[in-house]
């Protein structure tokens, strides 16, 4: 008889080092390998530790994440602007018309924000409708609310040709708020009874600077606009042919005949005044005791003085629409006008000069 004895295998005992090392271990290609002891109590704690980790984490990246959108967002509303100016420069559009665009854009894309709808490069029709009826309600002046949609237009222009947006979505015959042929604002205009106090009182010396007599004939008898004015350099003017090289919105230039009593008060200016300040060789033409070159704040200055002085309201574009009205009313045909002032179209000229005034229609009306 044959008898079969079975080995008998005795489980090895596990040292606390060979415990350690199992409940550590874990293979690139298996899983973790379980200890049946117990886990020492730090790891316990780590683990417990680590549970609570990733929601807190989860929250940090998600606020990170927020705050990194909105400075990318931020760093591409300023890009996308600056291209646009950098568009407008090449396109040679004028100084002031590039600042007239870039802020009605700036105004724009501030709306967006404080409606807290975050400007990405796209213009949606939802957006420009808004923004009008937002213009409306604010009561600004129709003309500046057509202005900002001739900006936006050209944005949405930019925008396409950028490839940050696909449609035209700004329609300026569409947009722009319409009204009746003689119902426009009216154009404010100095009175020929202020025109002649004003010169009245230009003519006191001990009041009434030369330099800033100068300016003031410069705007009502060549109708400038202020930053036509503070750009005349000495080489615009000639004083032999009495006229004035203007550069104009878009870098246009046009020349303006210069009256001769305005001719000699120029060559008079030009030969005291200005030959003794401390920016006598500067090129421009009007300087001041500060700098070489008058700017458009200076001059609103001088004239809300002569304005407080004459208990009237005087500003720069004043001068221009009293130029134009003034040509007009005594027979000057409109592209005459449209030349001198500088307007791109006569339509312009028409718009803003051929509607009679307030006193006008009642006077028409009283004949009844």
């Amino acid at each position: 008889m044959t008898m079969t004895i079975e080995k008998i295998e005795f489980p090895r005992r596990e040292t606390k080092q060979s415990k350690s090392k199992k409940a550590l271990t874990i293979d690139s290609d298996d899983e973790p390998v379980v200890s049946a002891g117990k886990p020492d109590q730090g790891i316990a704690l780590l683990q417990v530790d680590k549970s609570s980790e990733p929601e807190q984490l989860q929250n940090i990246d998600k606020s990170s994440a927020t705050l990194e959108a909105t400075e990318v967002s931020n760093e591409t509303i300023a890009a996308i602007q600056t291209a646009f100016e950098n568009h407008l420069i090449e396109d040679g559009k004028g100084s002031a018309t590039i600042a007239s665009y870039t802020g009605d854009i700036q105004g724009f894309i501030q709306w967006l924000k404080e409606k807290k709808l975050p400007f990405d490069g796209k213009l949606t029709r939802l957006s420009i409708t808004s923004y009008r009826k937002h213009l409306q309600e604010a009561n600004y002046r129709i003309n500046t609310i057509n202005k900002k949609i001739n900006s936006l237009h050209s944005f949405n222009h930019f925008l396409i040709a950028a490839g940050y947006c696909q449609e035209m979505v700004v329609h300026p015959k569409r947009d722009k708020i319409k009204v009746a042929n003689g119902s426009e604002a009216e154009v404010v205009v100095f009175s020929e009874d202020e025109v002649e106090r004003l010169l009245f009182f230009l003519e006191n010396k001990e009041q009434v600077a030369l330099r800033d007599k100068t300016l003031v004939y410069i705007l009502l008898y060549a109708g400038l606009r202020v930053g036509e004015l503070v750009n005349l350099k000495i080489q615009d003017l000639d004083l032999l042919t009495m006229s004035l090289k203007v550069v104009g919105k878009g870098g246009k230039y046009r020349e303006v005949p210069l009256k001769p009593e305005v001719a000699e008060i120029i060559k008079t200016y030009m030969e005291s005044d200005r030959k003794d300040s401390p920016y006598a060789k500067s090129c421009q033409l009007l300087v001041t005791q500060r700098s070489e070159k008058m700017d458009s704040d200076t001059v609103n200055k001088i004239l809300k003085k002569l304005g407080t002085s004459l208990n009237m309201t005087i500003f720069p574009h004043k001068f221009r629409h009293t130029f134009c009205t003034r040509l007009i009313k005594k027979g000057v045909d409109l592209t005459t006008v449209a030349k001198l002032a500088g307007h791109a179209s006569i339509q312009t000229t028409a718009s803003y000069y051929i509607n009679t005034s307030r006193e006008d229609k009642q006077e028409a009306v009283g004949l009844l």
